[in-house]
């Protein structure tokens, strides 16, 4: 779905490519404008060198280098934690190339030292830093019993439509041998979805094999980032799918659509021998 939106807004993808090289596009300079000459234009000094990136596609490094040029050039390049040279070999705290190590409680290995944030988490999200905080305050000013491996992370891509996901996937579930049952629900098919003509997307909701347990969730929706909130809420507090599809919705809502995914299990519970029980007892009640 992002892809053909991605593709309809003109952006052109190359997955898989490893780039070679990057310079100025043919013809441009980092000084000026088309023949390489500062003062070309009126802003020629305040442009920036056009951009020519050589790559191969699919990781093939024996196919022909390909090229693509642009006025800009947006790199991602990660980032790297700041811990050298303030004092942790000193005070006995163990850290390694990507952070700081800490246990499930956020102690490090000087016992009266906690850490937080993208430091000492591999998730590295605002709303996991500051869940980490409160850990921390909890751990190093009360009891000792606040666990960060037992947090519900959920995930969100500010695309659009948005992507937000939480616990394990359909294809997570397939590589960890967890059977799961699978309720999705269409965007295409909910009123105010329509009335904002933001109908790209589903919700999709797995649970454990015939439970109620809720074992993941994705969205794909132009708010995916707000309604994923309640079905981390659910997983957070044990609540079942069964009791996600009895909550009340505002209506019209884009949220609805989590109730109607959920209703997806109560659909399901209505097989053909619950069909048949069910017409005899009305039958009989006549």
């Amino acid at each position: 779905i992002i892809q053909a939106e991605l593709a309809a807004a003109g952006v052109h993808l190359h997955l898989g490519a490893a780039v070679k090289s990057v310079g100025p596009a043919e013809g441009r300079s980092a000084g000026g404008g088309a023949d390489g000459a500062a003062g070309a234009s009126d802003d020629a000094s305040t442009l920036p060198a056009a951009a020519t990136v050589t790559y191969t596609s699919n990781g093939d490094a024996s196919a022909a280098p390909a090229h693509v040029s642009g006025d800009q050039l947006l790199v991602a390049i990660g980032r790297a934690p700041n811990i050298q040279g303030i004092g942790l070999e000193e005070a006995g705290v163990r850290f390694h190339p990507r952070g700081v190590e800490v246990n499930a409680f956020l102690q490090t290995s000087n016992r009266r030292i906690y850490a937080a944030g993208d430091v000492a988490s591999p998730y590295q999200f605002t709303h996991m830093a500051e869940a980490a905080a409160g850990i921390v305050v909890q751990n190093a000013l009360f009891a000792r019993t606040a666990r960060f491996d037992r947090l519900i992370v959920p995930w969100s891509t500010y695309t659009s439509p948005e992507v937000a996901h939480v616990g394990l996937s359909e294809s997570g579930a397939a590589r960890d041998t967890v059977p799961v049952d699978v309720y999705r629900h269409e965007m295409s098919a909910v009123d105010r979805a329509k009335l904002d003509g933001e109908t790209e997307g589903f919700v999709k909701i797995l649970t454990r094999r015939g439970t109620t347990k809720i074992v993941g969730c994705t969205i794909v929706a132009a708010h995916a980032g707000e309604m994923i909130a309640e079905v981390v809420l659910a997983m957070q507090n044990g609540i079942g799918i069964d009791k996600l599809a009895g909550v009340i919705h505002p209506y019209p809502t884009q949220a609805e659509a989590v109730k109607r995914a959920a209703a997806g299990y109560l659909r399901n519970k209505l097989t053909p021998r619950a069909r048949s029980l069910m017409g005899w007892w009305f039958r009989m009640r006549r």
